[in-house]
């Protein structure tokens, strides 16, 4: 009888373990400048906007990055390196199981105001950070373009 309850409660652990891997999903991509050349040393965040978790990983040689088993979930992901702004990308959706591709084109210059990103679904439609906006025209046709990408759903 001992045996038994052994063996029963070997594979509900074995089914629990299997059930808490089939609930995640993960997010990689290639960072990279507007010229194309990978960008290393990247710091990639995912922060999850329910539980305000948050992972960080750095792209290796290769520009590339990989944030596996995160609970599905709805993330913001930010790129960050010293010389370039920062490229944030807001609200991307993550499933049971799915490899989300998120590839940022980091712009040169110290970070704030001018970032870009635009989304639809969970089909990045533009993702680089614009030049920053030298006046209210140019903040407005930014802000114009970000709204038609999402109608673009």
């Amino acid at each position: 009888m001992l045996k038994f309850r052994i063996l029963i409660l070997g594979v509900l652990v074995a089914l629990a373990s299997t059930t808490a891997r089939a609930q995640t999903g993960s997010i990689q991509g290639t960072v990279s400048d507007q010229t194309g050349a990978v960008v290393q040393g990247a710091e990639v965040a995912a922060r999850n906007l329910e539980t305000n978790a948050t992972r960080v990983t750095t792209t290796g040689g290769t520009g590339v990055y990989s944030l596996p088993n995160l609970s599905v979930g709805h993330y913001e992901v930010t790129v960050k390196k010293t010389g370039f702004k920062i490229y944030r990308l807001d609200d991307v959706q993550l499933t049971v199981a799915q490899v989300l591709g998120v590839d940022a084109d980091l712009v040169p210059g110290a970070p704030g105001p001018g970032l870009y990103t635009a989304v639809a679904g969970n089909e990045v439609v533009a993702a680089a950070a614009a030049p920053a906006a030298t006046d209210a025209t140019d903040l407005l046709e930014a802000l114009r373009l970000s709204v038609e990408a999402r109608r673009a759903s």
